[in-house]
C-alpha cells in the first residue's frame, strides 16, 4: 500500500462508511475478507457492470480500510461509491419507464431485454433472468448486437450462480453472433470474449484460455487487468502474451 493519507481520517466520512453492508456474508467460521480482497471484488464487479454488487463491495472495503490508506486509494473508493450510487439511481428511474413499456408490449423482446439488463445492474438477478428468458425465443428478430448482449447477459446469470458449463454455452453463442453494427457490435463482442476467458479459467481450460488470450491480444489489444489477473490462476501471463503478439517472441 502507498503512503499515508496526509491527515485525512476515515472517521470524517461517516456518510459513506456507516451505510456499508455487513462485513461477512460467508458462513460462520470462514476467514474475514481482507481490505485488498474486498477492493479487488469491488473493482471486478464494477468492471463487469454489476453496479449493486460493486457498490456493496466498495462500501465493505471502505469499512475495512486501514488507517494508513493513501489519499489516492481513499479518493478512488469514495469516487466509485458516489458514481455507483448515481448509476443505481438512474437505473431505478429507467426501470420505472421500461416496466411501463413492457406492460404495454409484453412480447417485445427488445423491451424485455432492456428491463432484464437494468434489473441485473440493480442486483435483482432472479427478476432479470425472467425477462431475459422471455426475450430468448425471439432472439433472431433482434439486432445482432442486442442478440449477442442477450446471450451474454444470460451466460453471466449462470456464471454468478456457479453454473459455469451453462455460462460457457451462452458465452460461446454470444461470441458466434456476427455483428453488423460498427458502433455497438465490437464492444459487445469484446465483452463476450473477456467473459469467455473468465469461464475458461474457472473450468480449468488452460489451452483454450491461452489461445483466446493470444487471439484477443493479436486482434483487439491488451487483455484488461481484471481478466489478466484471473488468468494468473492458470499461470498465464496476459501481458507477456500481448508483448509477444506485438513484438515477437523474446530472442
Amino acid at each position: 500500500m502507498e503512503g499515508g493519507k496526509e491527515g485525512i481520517s476515515l472517521h470524517s466520512i461517516p456518510s459513506l462508511r456507516t451505510v456499508s453492508a455487513p462485513l461477512s456474508q460467508a458462513s460462520e467460521g470462514a476467514p474475514r475478507p481482507t481490505f485488498e480482497e474486498l477492493l479487488w471484488e469491488a473493482r471486478k464487479s464494477d468492471r463487469w457492470g454489476e453496479h449493486g454488487r460493486a457498490l456493496d463491495f466498495f462500501q465493505r472495503a471502505l469499512a475495512e480500510a486501514p488507517e494508513d490508506l493513501s489519499s489516492e486509494y481513499l479518493a478512488d473508493i469514495i469516487e466509485a461509491i458516489e458514481r455507483l450510487r448515481a448509476a443505481l439511481t438512474e437505473c431505478a428511474e429507467r426501470l420505472t419507464h421500461l416496466q411501463a413499456d413492457v406492460a404495454v408490449s409484453r412480447h417485445d423482446p427488445d423491451k424485455r431485454f432492456r428491463v432484464g439488463t437494468v434489473l441485473a445492474c440493480l442486483g435483482r438477478s432472479e427478476e432479470a433472468i425472467q425477462h431475459l428468458r422471455a426475450a430468448l425465443p425471439f432472439a433472431e428478430s433482434m439486432l445482432p448486437c442486442c442478440r449477442a448482449d442477450l446471450f451474454h447477459a444470460t451466460g453471466w446469470y449462470h456464471f454468478r450462480r456457479g453454473e459455469c458449463d451453462q455460462a460457457l454455452e451462452w458465452f460461446e453463442r454470444a461470441a458466434g453472433v456476427k455483428h453488423e453494427d460498427p458502433y455497438h457490435g465490437p464492444a459487445v463482442h469484446r465483452a463476450t470474449l473477456l467473459s469467455l476467458l473468465v469461464v475458461y479459467v474457472e473450468l480449468g481450460m488452460k489451452a483454450r484460455a491461452e489461445d483466446l488470450a493470444r487471439q484477443f491480444s493479436a486482434n483487439i489489444g491488451r487483455v484488461p487487468w481484471p481478466e489478466a489477473r484471473i488468468l494468473r490462476k492458470l499461470d498465464l501471463d496476459a501481458d507477456a502474451i500481448y508483448i509477444e503478439q506485438r513484438c515477437g517472441p523474446p530472442l
